[in-house]
C-alpha cells in the first residue's frame, strides 16, 4: 500500500522538526560571542530545510516557528528570555519564520 505520507508515524516527524532547531540553537547559543547572528539564523534556516524535506506541511511549520523561538532564546539579548529588545533581531526573527514557511512551501510544490 503506498500512501503520500513520507513516514508512516507523521507525529515522531513533527515532534521532531519541532526539536531539531532547539538543539541547533543550543549548539549555536556555545558559539555565541565568534558566530553572526545572521550566519546562526541561516543555520537555523537549514534545520527548516530538513523538516520542509520530509514532506509534511505540520513539521515544516513547527521547524519554522521553533527556529524563530531558538534564534530568541538562545542568540539575543537578552539571552535564555522570550524578549527582544533590538528592532534588528525581530526583523531576523520574523524574517526566519517567513523564509521557514517559504521554504517549507516551495518544498512541497517541488
Amino acid at each position: 500500500m503506498t500512501t503520500d505520507r513520507p513516514t508512516s508515524h507523521p507525529s515522531a516527524t513533527r515532534w521532531g522538526a519541532a526539536a531539531l532547531p532547539v538543539l541547533v540553537g543550543a549548539l549555536l547559543a556555545l558559539l555565541r560571542g565568534t558566530l553572526a547572528e545572521s550566519t546562526a539564523a541561516m543555520v537555523l534556516v537549514l534545520t527548516v530545510v530538513a523538516a520542509a524535506a520530509t514532506g509534511d506541511r505540520v513539521a515544516g511549520i513547527a521547524a519554522a516557528l521553533t527556529a524563530a523561538g531558538s534564534f530568541d532564546f538562545f542568540l539575543t539579548e537578552p539571552y535564555l528570555s522570550l524578549s527582544i529588545h533590538r528592532t534588528d533581531d525581530v526583523e531576523l526573527a520574523v524574517v526566519l519564520v517567513l523564509v521557514g514557511l517559504a521554504v517549507t512551501e516551495i518544498a512541497l510544490w517541488g
